[in-house]
């Protein structure tokens, strides 16, 4: 059960680096149409706020993952945080727009942040936590 939840950590960490990199690459404006790039863009200057916020809870994030490998239990009290902060912040965003590759690896991460939550609360590897 232990490799399977480090599996999960590492692969919630990859599908955050795969959205991204289709980010920065620019796969999104060859999936979307132009309008809805250009609305896409309004957004963002319009919430930009959050935008940072959203960073700053990325970077912890990522501390918060890599301490999850080492079963920290302060990991494990940053991670239930920021997910708790990042799900209250989507309100603040506004409408959003993407292209359907971006947000199949958003599901994806979604299903293994869920399955994360589960092995650290709910089966014996929550013991680990607790040293």
């Amino acid at each position: 059960m232990e490799s399977i939840f480090k599996k999960l950590v590492i692969f919630d960490l990859a599908s955050i680096g795969v959205i991204i990199l289709i980010s920065l690459s620019g796969i999104s404006s060859a999936l979307l149409p132009t309008e809805l790039l250009d609305w896409q863009d309004y957004l963002i200057e319009e919430h930009g706020f959050v935008y940072l916020l959203s960073l700053l809870l990325f970077i912890i994030y990522v501390v918060a993952s890599l301490m999850l490998l080492r079963f920290s239990p302060i990991g494990r009290s940053m991670y239930l945080w920021v997910t708790i902060i990042s799900f209250a912040l989507t309100f603040f965003m506004g409408p959003t727009i993407g292209d359907p590759l971006t947000n199949i690896t958003y599901g994806l991460s979604a299903m293994a942040s869920g399955a994360i939550f589960v092995l650290m609360y709910v089966t014996p590897l929550s013991v680990k936590f607790k040293k």
